[in-house]
C-alpha cells in the first residue's frame, strides 16, 4: 500500500489548521455581531425607545438548540414571537435567507461599522412590518 508523500500530507494538515481557525474566527465575529445587538437593545431600554409592543426577549447563546436552527434571539411581541438571526455582513445574510427560504426568521445584519442605534433603529423596523403583517392577516 502507498503512502501519501510527506508535503501532502503537511499540506493537508495546514489546510486543516486553517480551516479551523477561520471557523474560529467567524464563530468570534458572529457573537461580536449578537454582542452589538443585545448592546442596541440597552442602549434603547436605558432611553426608554422600547416600543410598547415589544415585551422582552431572548438571547440563544451559540451551540443552544435554537442556535443550531438558526435563531439568536426570540422576541416576544404582541403579535406573538419573532425569531432572530443576526449576521455580520450582507453576504452572509443573503447566504442564510437562501438557505432558510420557508422558515418564518427575521435576518439583521449588524456589522462593527453600524452604529449602535442604527443596528436598533433596523431591527424595529423590520420587526414593525412584519407585526404589521401578522395584524393584518387577523383581520377579516
Amino acid at each position: 500500500m502507498r503512502t501519501k508523500p510527506f508535503f501532502t500530507r503537511q499540506k493537508s494538515k495546514q489546510e486543516h489548521a486553517l480551516k479551523k481557525l477561520h471557523e474560529q474566527s467567524m464563530r468570534q465575529v458572529g457573537g461580536l455581531s449578537e454582542k452589538l445587538l443585545e448592546e442596541s437593545f440597552a442602549d434603547a431600554k436605558n432611553r426608554g425607545k422600547i416600543p410598547p409592543w415589544l415585551k422582552g426577549w431572548v438571547h440563544h447563546p451559540q451551540n443552544s438548540p435554537q442556535d443550531r436552527q438558526g435563531i439568536d434571539f426570540t422576541f416576544d411581541t404582541d403579535q406573538g414571537d419573532m425569531n432572530v438571526q443576526v449576521k455580520s455582513s450582507v453576504l452572509r445574510a443573503q447566504l442564510f435567507i437562501l438557505k432558510h427560504q420557508e422558515s418564518d426568521i427575521l435576518v439583521i445584519v449588524a456589522d462593527m461599522c453600524k452604529p449602535v442605534r442604527a443596528i436598533y433603529e433596523e431591527l424595529i423596523t423590520a420587526m414593525e412590518i412584519k407585526r404589521q403583517a401578522r395584524l393584518t392577516a387577523k383581520t377579516p
